[in-house]
């Protein structure tokens, strides 16, 4: 199917069948396709009586998250190293112990080594383990490294 996109004053990306508002039209693009009630993948372990919504889904690796979350006894998770907390995925461990654990605020998200201002705390954990700038001395932002590794 072919989309037109249109963006609102502030020169977001608008759905014109919901209220979401993106800034890339690429993510516009993926959740426009959400509401086709048509997606590739679907969950043959879900009852009919899970609304489609719920058991179709647009990647294939989101539909391995999902039947391992939600159908799986046996799923290796990974532990938060300061909390009982476990996640499916190495990038949602990382956002769990970013927001939970770190002592990160809104003014700090300025990386030392090579002045890059990230906007959020998790996309600022991600650029720690990619900065070639120098080492990371501070040990709260060192645990953030070993999360990555």
């Amino acid at each position: 199917m072919v989309y037109t996109y249109t963006k609102n004053a502030e020169g977001l990306y608008t759905c014109p069948e919901c209220d979401k508002v993106t800034e890339k039209q690429n993510t516009m693009h993926y959740h426009r396709k959400t509401h086709e009630q048509n997606l590739p993948f679907e969950c043959k372990l879900c009852p009919p009586t899970v609304p489609v919504s719920k058991r179709q889904f647009l990647q294939a690796q989101t539909l391995a998250n999902h039947v391992a979350a939600k159908h799986s006894s046996d799923i290796s998770t990974l532990a938060c190293p300061e909390c009982p907390v476990k996640s499916l995925t190495k990038a949602n461990r990382i956002i769990h112990y970013v927001r939970k654990h770190c002592e990160i605020k809104q003014d700090t998200l300025t990386c030392s080594p090579c002045g890059k201002v990230c906007k959020s705390c998790t996309s600022y954990a991600y650029h720690l383990g990619t900065c070639k700038a120098g080492p990371i001395t501070d040990p709260g932002k060192r645990a953030v490294l070993e999360l990555l590794r």
